[in-house]
């Protein structure tokens, strides 16, 4: 949108732009939900095998399942077997185990929250 008008300093007409509001895409994000199967990354490592719950806000599953991974990597842990991979519904969601709700608040908060049940043998 444009206005002119005169200046009140030395009587020229001038004109300024009013910006408009761009509209923003669409990035919707849902939370996703990922049981693994997982095995340390270092032989050292006391704990011989897990079972990690990670919860990923994303657009959609596939990218929602590369940050699991590259996660669990970055904290020393390899992926051994997805065993369950959605999108959580709202009806889910409500019946989620309370344990849960930690991981999936902090995922809400930071893109993605994960428990990694550990096991020695």
């Amino acid at each position: 949108m444009v206005n002119s008008g005169k200046c009140p300093n030395c009587d020229k007409t001038v004109s300024s732009v009013k910006a408009e509001p761009l509209e923003a895409k669409s990035t919707k994000m849902y939370p996703y939900f990922f049981s693994i199967k997982v095995l340390p990354s270092s032989d050292r490592h006391p704990i011989k095998g897990g079972q990690a719950h990670v919860w990923v806000m994303d657009q959609n599953l596939d990218s929602a399942q590369i940050r699991a991974i590259d996660y669990l990597r970055k904290h020393h842990w390899e992926a051994q077997e997805i065993e369950l991979a959605e999108r959580m519904q709202p009806e889910q969601l409500a019946q989620m185990d309370k344990r849960e709700e930690p991981h999936l608040l902090q995922a809400q908060r930071h893109g993605i929250g994960c428990s990694v049940l550990g096991w020695k043998s």
